[in-house]
């Protein structure tokens, strides 16, 4: 696959794993969160994946009053998707700025 291909086929991972975390974000009712994931979500959508991973690597992920202060109804739902989500665009930035290859998450396996 070239270069090219292979990139976008990481994007559009980043882009359905962040779809199905803003998904869950909705269902418990983390409009704030969501909102943030759906800012992410739209750069990928439309290609700019410098900003996206600039939107994740600025959103807080630990300590009060960040994702993982969430206390979730389906907790296992919360944080499978939010680790999908994060390490999808992850792949995007290492295969940016190092060309390594990691496998594509699996984002139904949840």
């Amino acid at each position: 696959m070239a270069d090219q291909e292979l990139l976008q086929s990481k994007v559009n991972n980043a882009i359905e794993a962040t779809k199905a975390f803003v998904t869950v974000l909705n269902s418990e009712g983390l409009s704030v969160w969501s909102q943030r994931f759906r800012e992410i979500q739209s750069a990928l959508e439309f290609g700019d994946t410098k900003t996206a991973i600039h939107l994740l690597n600025t959103t807080r992920h630990g300590g009060m009053g960040s994702l993982s202060d969430v206390m979730a109804e389906d907790q296992k739902r919360f944080d499978g998707s939010w680790s999908n989500c994060s390490k999808a665009i992850g792949n995007v930035r290492l295969f940016l700025e190092y060309g390594f290859d990691r496998p594509e998450v699996k984002v139904n396996d949840v």
